[in-house]
């Protein structure tokens, strides 16, 4: 019995750390096209609080502690938007906070230490972008491409949040490639 203990700690040491109790203290809210600024505004909020805040996008992601308090999924969804508006094609299709674009919740609560690592990235015939993940409990490495990766929200769950960032610009990438193919 006492083994079985000892095991059950080992493994939620390994999933959650040495502090059971880590939550992403944030969450992306929503996001909307500003005319005035040109530029695409995010809406953050705390965690189970009213308290908002709206940030560019572009500032968001050149903050590494900020990005690493949100998670994969909404780190994710930044990149994707942050590299839309660096290509000049962001998504213009609200202008203000009272009709923003709302990101359904997702009940991302509790950080989990990350089982997947991005170890390569490269790119097939079609120019499309290929990210070889590597499983740190089983040693094996599976190969998906960005825009499947950006789909799979277990995959994206089992990273890093900074690592879910490169991948929404991965896949906006992408995307865009395919779309503008001459």
């Amino acid at each position: 019995m006492f083994n079985l203990k000892i095991n059950k700690k080992n493994i939620m040491d390994f999933f959650f750390g040495n502090n059971l109790s880590a939550e992403y203290s944030l969450l992306l809210e929503g996001y909307y096209f500003c005319k005035k600024k040109q530029l695409t505004i995010a809406v953050i909020r705390l965690r189970n609080k009213r308290t908002t805040i709206e940030i560019p996008v572009a500032n968001i992601v050149k903050n590494k502690n900020f990005v690493r308090e949100l998670s994969p999924i909404d780190s994710c969804i930044l990149g994707v938007l942050a590299n839309s508006e660096k290509n000049g094609k962001p998504d213009t299709a609200v202008y203000n906070l009272k009709d923003m674009i709302r990101l359904k919740s997702r009940n991302s609560i509790i950080k989990y230490k990350p089982i997947l690592n991005i170890i390569k990235k490269s790119y097939d015939k079609n120019d499309c972008e290929i990210i070889t993940l590597y499983s740190l409990i089983h040693d094996k490495k599976i190969e998906i491409s960005a825009i499947d990766l950006l789909k799979n929200y277990a995959l994206l769950y089992s990273i890093n949040s900074l690592e879910a960032l490169a991948v929404g610009y991965s896949a906006s990438e992408s995307l865009l490639r395919a779309k503008y193919r001459v």
